[in-house]
């Protein structure tokens, strides 16, 4: 009795055995981790950098580098007084105040030859040109005077021993160029005749 009561029960257990042991039904007898796979390849490669370099250098270079040198170098020289063979630039060389053996008293400056004849008036001459070395002066007979206005004139002037002698060549010449071109007087010997059919008139300062 007892050895069929172990029989029974050794069938029983090998009825009975573990499932999870059994091929037949793929459990291994132990529950699989859940492994998830699932690889999330979305890596977000957004690479948008802004390069947006503002490159505009202004660079102006207007460089405005006025260069006017003007240098007035304006070298106008007056030549108006200087005209035909005379000039005023060194003066003229008997510029003084004179006076003449018959109470005249003579005036000579740069610009003019006056007889002043007392009571009878002036009688002045506007000089446009002289000469030092030919020692002439012509001048234009100014409009107010007594004799010969507005007509053209020229003086000689010369040196002899040691005193001044002037002679009014031309009183009445009808222009400047003919005042000019009137013979220079005699001056071998003032003190005698020269100035025409007279002496020259002597001048002391």
């Amino acid at each position: 009795m007892i050895r069929i009561s172990m029989v029974v029960l050794a069938l029983a257990a090998a009825c009975s055995g573990d499932k999870s042991d059994d091929p037949s039904t793929g459990d291994t007898g132990s529950t699989p981790a859940d492994t998830d796979t699932d690889t999330d390849t979305d890596s977000d490669t957004d690479t948008d950098t802004d390069t947006d370099a503002d490159t505009d250098s202004d660079t102006d270079t207007d460089t405005d580098t006025d260069t006017d040198t003007d240098s007035d170098t304006d070298t106008d020289v007056d030549t108006a007084d200087s005209a035909d063979t005379g000039t005023l630039a060194p003066g003229i060389a008997i510029a003084g105040v004179y006076a003449d053996p018959y109470g005249t008293t003579v005036t000579i400056t740069d610009a003019t030859w006056t007889l002043s004849f007392g009571a009878y008036g002036d009688s002045v001459h506007h000089i446009s040109q002289f000469d030092n070395t030919q020692q002439f002066a012509v001048a234009s007979n100014d409009a107010a005077n007594s004799y010969f206005p507005g007509d053209w004139s020229r003086f000689d002037w010369a040196e002899y021993k040691g005193e001044l002698y002037f002679c009014q060549t031309a009183y009445n010449a009808p222009d400047e160029a003919t005042a000019l071109a009137t013979p220079r007087a005699d001056d071998r010997d003032p003190t005698r005749n020269g100035c025409g059919s007279f002496a020259w008139t002597l001048l002391t300062p």
